[in-house]
């Protein structure tokens, strides 16, 4: 008996440390030592800046985290010269953590830093193509930060609507102009590019590198990358997150390529379009994400997989509940029927 209560006492505490166990931290950027060149009389965001981007994102997608059955948590290290930001899993805590060093860089702007942070809970809420059994990987996380994040919390912000058109560069402005056309959504989508470049133009002095709104990274990948994209292709990114036209949905976490298809600009044929082409019609850039074939498309009437077949047993899922998604295409999450 006595053994029988050791063995309990052992599997019992065995279980807890596993159910504490960090899952893996996630940084925005590789490490680096440019925390050595931390000058706050460069920095374009004070304190009070910092703490009021990340109270407006925590106030945003705390209770969506919490749907999703964790609890976000925010470090806030302004103090810290560190030039990165994180994201892990403890147990429940959804954890995000944010350095002064990297606000205060010369390169980030508020809305810059803001894409930061929107990059930091794509970790978390991205879904697939995953880098971990609980973190979209590096470029996934950054289209989920133009596409989804700073959409949600700057659509209807004073801040997007006072923003001039004259005072945005041509290329960002060109490409917004013949997708959106409402001038809110064009504003909207100057904001998320403007952030983007900002972020990528940190990345980007990172390794001596320069970026531009007219180049593009002309790289294609057999396989999906996901380590950190090169500076070029991240801008290539937040630029065709901010020119896709479906709508994200907060209460799931894509699993699959398919589920990700129905609320994003998901490409499953591979062909010659250029990288210019793709960001255009907002799909993730072949310089990281490797498209499945067409024989694994949704449309394909050959596909085994596809979800409109009756004998599917994801067709017992329930479907996404926004009306202006696509409807034919069943969500499985874990714990419906159907789920694999």
């Amino acid at each position: 008996m006595k053994f029988l209560v050791f063995i309990f006492i052992l599997l019992f505490g065995s279980l807890n440390a596993l159910a504490q166990v960090s899952l893996g931290k996630r940084t925005f950027m590789p490490e680096n030592d440019l925390h050595v060149e931390d000058d706050p009389l460069k920095s374009n965001i004070t304190v009070n800046e910092f703490n009021s981007i990340i109270d407006t994102f925590e106030e945003y997608y705390a209770p969506i985290i919490a749907a999703h059955g964790g609890e976000l948590v925010f470090e806030r290290r302004w103090e810290d010269p560190t030039v990165n930001a994180s994201a892990q899993q403890q147990g429940k805590y959804w954890i995000v953590t944010m350095y002064g060093g990297l606000a205060r860089r010369p390169e980030i702007t508020p809305d810059g830093f803001a894409t930061v942070v929107c990059h930091e809970l794509g970790h978390h809420l991205s879904g697939f193509p995953w880098v971990a059994v609980w973190a979209g990987n590096e470029g996934n996380s950054d289209y989920f930060a133009t596409y989804a994040c700073e959409r949600n919390l700057w659509a209807n912000d004073p801040v997007t609507d006072r923003i001039d058109p004259s005072d945005v560069p041509n290329v960002p402005r060109e490409l917004c102009d013949n997708i959106w056309s409402k001038s809110s959504e064009e504003k909207l989508c100057y904001r998320t590019m403007m952030g983007g470049k900002s972020t990528a133009d940190l990345l980007a002095a990172l390794n001596n590198q320069t970026i531009s709104w007219f180049d593009h990274d002309k790289s294609q990948v057999s396989r999906t990358n996901n380590s950190h994209p090169r500076a070029q292709c991240r801008l290539d990114t937040y630029m065709a997150g901010s020119l896709c036209q479906s709508k994200w949905s907060d209460p799931l976490i894509p699993q699959t390529e398919k589920d990700t298809h129905a609320i994003s600009c998901t490409r499953f044929v591979l062909d010659d379009s250029t990288a210019r082409d793709d960001i255009k019609r907002g799909f993730k850039p072949r310089c990281w994400f490797f498209p499945k074939d067409l024989k694994d498309d949704p449309d394909n009437p050959d596909d085994p997989d596809d979800p409109n077949d009756p004998k599917n047993p994801c067709k017992v899922c329930h479907s996404d509940p926004h009306d202006d998604l696509p409807p034919r295409l069943p969500i499985c999450l874990p714990g419906d029927k159907g789920f694999k």
